[in-house]
């Protein structure tokens, strides 16, 4: 989301790939799956400015899990849970929205 006559580097969202977006339901933040970074990137709509990632990498519920690859993310209809699914580890993560914290990891089988 480069503006208008700046490079893509110069983006608050540069350097990735990004595979699917969910917007909070006041519509003023965005969740943006980073795809091989392994990492959900918060984004503030209105000032186009990034504001925090999630990295879907590490340990849950007593497993490690690496190489994380973000796809498809949905918010449920309240927007305090994100799930996100990440393809790499099979699986479907569960992420408070607020404390921007995975809450659970669930199987989800080969190519979710």
């Amino acid at each position: 989301i480069p503006k208008f006559g700046q490079s893509d580097k110069d983006s608050p969202i540069a350097g990735g790939s990004f595979l699917g977006v969910a917007v909070a339901p006041d519509g003023k933040t965005a969740y943006l799956s980073n795809g091989d970074k392994g990492r959900v990137v918060i984004f503030d709509v209105a000032k186009r400015e990034k504001l925090g990632e999630i990295d879907l990498n590490g340990r849950v519920g007593g497993q490690d899990y690496g190489d994380s690859f973000t796809s498809d993310l949905v918010l449920n209809r309240a927007g305090t849970e994100l799930f996100v699914l990440d393809r790499a580890n099979f699986r479907l993560v569960r992420i408070n929205a607020a404390t921007r914290q995975v809450t659970a990891s669930i199987p989800a089988g080969r190519q979710p």
